[in-house]
Order: structure tokens, then C-alpha cells, then sequence
């Protein structure tokens, strides 16, 4: 093949090599947001891990930080954005970058309709709670399966340090599991968590609002009357002061 002389023929010559520049681009270099076995993107996997210096280099390189993961596999669950996993993992610094790169806060699982903060609020993490509400986290957003909100969660596991913060946050104290109306304080006196009850109807909480049984028309227990039946004889006195 003759070459070309001159300007045009140098100009044909740099045209191919960007073209071929272009070609192997996008042919050949791999997508930051591939996914694995598990459906999981490399962020997803980095996050898990706590990996900071990772995470940032993904995200610089355009990693979509709110891709969540299809089928978790041996992660914690599907449908889990990386800021949730960060939230889940009680991974605060990795939170933090997430928050500034601007994942959504709200954004729960496809699965349960845990929000970061529920999960959060689940597994005790209290800074990570913290960080997400002081980023706007809504406090009384419930899972979508049985309507449980981040304090009834915390309430739930003993988390008196997290309780804490999210009523200082405004959270309804009242605000009951849609499935049976349990309320949180219900909850903590079924659990036998004393410190709790006492916190709790500090804050306000109603002591004779409790669970309906299944299979009646509206027949409910009361925290007095589960804390009686389970034996937790300091939080029945607790109850009675207030009753």
C-alpha cells in the first residue's frame, strides 16, 4: 500500500492510532463496576473488607457508588448498596467517604427494606449511627417487612448507647412493629433489657401500649404483663412505678 505524503497523510496516520486507542479502550479494559460470582462490584467487595485506600481508588476511577449488589452470596444480604454494607460492617471511615461522594442514605435493600441506618442501629454501631443521622438519615424510617424502625431494632439487640442517640435524635418512642403493634418498649421488657425500659419511659414511652396477640380480635399484652411472665421481676417494679 503507498503511503500518503504530507500533512494529510500524517493526520490519516494519527487518526488510525487514536482510533485503535479508542478501539482497545473499550474492548479491552474492564469495567470498574463489573460484578463477580455473588453479583457484587469491586466497591461492594472493598467496602466489605473495610479496604479505605480501595475504595477510594475505585471511586476515583468512577466506580458507581450506589450500585448494590444482585446476589450477595456469602455477603451479609441481596439488594445491599456499598454504604449500607459500610453501615452493616461498622466500617465509620469508609461511611464517611461514601457520604461525601454522595451515596444515598436512604437507599435500603431490595430484600428486607433495611436502610443503612436500620442496619446500623441493628448491629450497635453508634458512630456509624451517628454519621448518618448527622448526614440526614431519616430516624423513624421502618424495614419494609415488619416495619421495625432503627430504635426498635437497637432496642431489640441491647444497644442502650445507640437507643440513646437516636431518641436525642427525635425517634418516636412509641412507634410500634406494624405486624403485631409491638412497641419498642414491649420489646425491652420481653428482652429483660432493664436499662432500657427505665430510658425509655424516661423519654416518654407509653407503659401500657404493648403486642396484640395472633389470632384475636385485638387482645393485647402489655410490657407488665410480658416482663411478668418471663420472670424480669426489676423491670416489673420499673413497670409498676409508672403504671
Amino acid at each position: 500500500m503507498k503511503l500518503h505524503h504530507g500533512w494529510p497523510g500524517v493526520l490519516l496516520s494519527i487518526a488510525v492510532v487514536l482510533l485503535s486507542i479508542v478501539y482497545y479502550t473499550l474492548y479491552y479494559t474492564p469495567s470498574v463496576d463489573t460484578v463477580n460470582a455473588h453479583g457484587a462490584t469491586p466497591l461492594c467487595t472493598a467496602v466489605l473488607h473495610g479496604d479505605l485506600t480501595m475504595v477510594m481508588k475505585l471511586i476515583a476511577a468512577g466506580a458507581d457508588i450506589n450500585q448494590a449488589t444482585s446476589d450477595l452470596g456469602s455477603y451479609p444480604t441481596r439488594g445491599a448498596t456499598p454504604l449500607y454494607i459500610a453501615a452493616q460492617e461498622g466500617h465509620l471511615a469508609v461511611v464517611m467517604k461514601l457520604i461525601a461522594a454522595g451515596a444515598l442514605i436512604e437507599k435500603a435493600s431490595t430484600t428486607t427494606g433495611y436502610t443503612p441506618l436500620c442496619i446500623a442501629a441493628q448491629e450497635g454501631h453508634l458512630t456509624v449511627v451517628a454519621k448518618l443521622i448527622a448526614a440526614g438519615a431519616l430516624v423513624d424510617k421502618a424495614e419494609t417487612k415488619y416495619g421495625r424502625t432503627p430504635l426498635f431494632m437497637a432496642t431489640f439487640e441491647g444497644h442502650c448507647a445507640v437507643v440513646t442517640k437516636l431518641i436525642a435524635a427525635g425517634a418516636l418512642v412509641d412507634k410500634a412493629r406494624t405486624t403485631d403493634g409491638a412497641p419498642p418498649l414491649y420489646i425491652a421488657a420481653l428482652e429483660g433489657h432493664l436499662t432500657l425500659v427505665a430510658k425509655l419511659i424516661a423519654a416518654g414511652a407509653d407503659v401500657n401500649k404493648g403486642s396484640i396477640e395472633p389470632g384475636t380480635t385485638g387482645c393485647v399484652t402489655t410490657p407488665l404483663n410480658i416482663a411478668a411472665d418471663r420472670g424480669h421481676t426489676a423491670i416489673v417494679s420499673k413497670l409498676l412505678q409508672h403504671s
